[in-house]
């Protein structure tokens, strides 16, 4: 298959916003990753920084840009930096990167199997140590398979710091440790040849939350081949059309080939149980729109999953839930009330017609009734 480089050339590539020297707190034995501050550095610890480095001179950019063809093999070479005050050793692992819930980039555990840059990089040692002050280059290659497909690919090499920095935090059961291994990433963005390729796509919106938090979850994937920064709108309308919720939706970057499930918070009062309508309308690439309408259903058990004990909730008129005997008792008095209103105007029209009936007879005139003249003439036969 031919790859041609000018449509690419043609179209605008999105940069990668990503701060690279992100020190990232790491809990040991788990599989969580947070953003830390480097100010939070220890005075008596290791702290590596990453850079890309050239023989000639310094790259102006703080992270691998580069381009690449199938089948190609790139040679780089990394700076590695103790910034610290002591000595250290840092492990060096390649990782794919993917997209977080809410947007933006986040790359995978070293742990775990890498398919993307992370597998197609191999570094030429993958663990340094460094005086205080120390730098070092380290050497790694970068080899495309013949099959990979045009567009953007993002992944990077992680730094792990062998120390395991120990805090100290409490709460009401006492005091407690908490090792901390710290990391650091610099990306690696590969961009391949090709037609450009801008194209998201929407799976369905739910209802759902935690922490009293409730959110419409929306499910997006980017099925291009190139980074998309969506925005636009969500609106929660009743079964009359009556808007309870409009929402701003702005996704960070959602890497190409990656899908996310997107939490657009409920503001004010929340949602109860019942039958709503959504409309979400995004906007994203180059002039593209996505448009979608759903119905959406709350259920008691996701209330309960959310908030334990319902708050105050909106209710969609003309989908109020309510126990199937409560409604035959409503039924029931409503027929009841129907009956007794029903009896009492039927008596009040009677009543109304025969007091109108003599009224007529005895005004105007002083004509006897048929049947007061028809009792006369029997008196005065006999």
């Amino acid at each position: 298959m031919p790859y041609h480089s000018e449509h690419l050339q043609s179209r605008q590539w999105y940069e990668l916003p990503i701060a690279l020297f992100c020190c990232i707190g790491l809990l040991a034995g788990s599989g969580g990753v947070s953003f830390a501050n480097s100010k939070l550095t220890s005075p008596n610890e290791a702290n590596f920084t990453l850079l890309p480095y050239a023989s000639s001179q310094m790259l102006k950019k703080a992270y691998f840009v580069i381009d690449a063809r199938p089948g190609e093999v790139l040679q780089q070479q990394l700076r590695v930096t103790n910034a610290g005050n002591i000595a250290g050793t840092a492990r060096l692992t390649p990782v794919d990167a993917t997209t977080g819930q809410a947007g933006g980039v986040v790359y995978l555990s070293s742990s775990r199997t890498q398919h993307n840059v992370g597998s197609w990089i191999t570094v030429s040692t993958r663990q340094v140590t460094l005086a205080a002050g120390q730098s070092q280059i380290v050497p790694f290659q970068v080899t495309i398979p013949n099959d990979a497909l045009s567009g953007q690919y993002v992944g990077g090499i992680v730094a792990q710091n062998m120390a395991l920095q120990q805090t100290t935090d409490s709460n009401s059961k006492g005091n407690f440790q908490v090792a901390i291994q710290r990391l650091t990433i610099i990306p690696v963005e590969l961009k391949l040849p090709g037609p450009v390729i801008e194209q998201l796509v929407i799976n369905g919106i739910q209802i759902g939350g935690y922490n009293s938090e409730q959110a419409a979850n929306i499910s997006l994937q980017n099925t291009g081949n190139v980074m998309i920064q969506p925005h636009g709108s969500l609106q929660i309308m009743d079964t009359y059309g009556s808007i309870l919720q409009n929402l701003t939706i702005n996704i960070d970057t959602f890497l190409p080939r990656t899908s996310i499930n997107y939490p657009a918070y409920i503001r004010g009062k929340a949602l109860g149980t019942g039958t709503y309508r959504a409309t979400l309308t995004l906007n994203y690439g180059h002039a593209h729109v996505l448009h979608y309408t759903t119905p959406l259903t709350v259920t008691q058990q996701q209330i309960e999953q959310t908030f334990g004990t319902p708050p105050g909730l909106q209710t969609p008129w003309g989908s109020i839930s309510l126990p199937l005997w409560t409604i035959i008792l409503i039924a029931l008095a409503a027929i009841i009330v129907l009956f007794t209103t029903g009896q009492k105007l039927y008596q009040l029209i009677i009543g109304r017609h025969k007091r109108g009936g003599a009224t007529n007879w005895q005004a105007g005139n002083t004509h006897k009734r048929p049947d007061t003249l028809h009792n006369n003439k029997k008196n005065k036969v006999a």
